[in-house]
């Protein structure tokens, strides 16, 4: 059984960004949290949708990365082979361990993006 590595590079590329979208909404709540500080009471606010976003993909990343971790086991059980697969394994098995540890910093920011994002009002 041969596996097409376009489908490993939409996996990982999927992982990225289920790992860097929140990542920008959080360095976007710690700019506009930065610049509420200097001209009052929540000034400029971020946008409710981002809010929305940042929960969703901490939500989904676990278990796409869990997802990812046992497609990977599987495929390796049933002595799959794909092209270039260990560079394209090691690439998928640190996103997807990365995916799956992140929500435990997005915890640590979540009150910060509630908050900048007009949630406690």
């Amino acid at each position: 059984m041969t596996v097409k590595p376009t489908y490993f590079k939409i996996l990982l590329a999927t992982l990225i960004s289920v790992v860097m979208i929140p990542t920008a909404i959080v360095v976007a709540t710690l700019a506009l949290d930065s610049a509420n500080e200097s001209t009052g009471w929540l000034c400029y606010r971020l946008p409710v949708m981002f809010f929305w976003i940042f929960l969703t993909t901490g939500v989904i990343s676990p278990f796409l990365g869990m997802g990812t971790l046992i497609l990977l086991w599987t495929l390796q059980r049933h002595s799959a082979s794909v092209e270039g697969q260990l560079k394209v394994t090691r690439a998928l098995v640190f996103a997807a361990l990365t995916a799956t540890v992140a929500p435990a910093a997005w915890v640590f920011v979540f009150s910060e993006v509630f908050f900048v994002s007009g949630g406690s009002r």
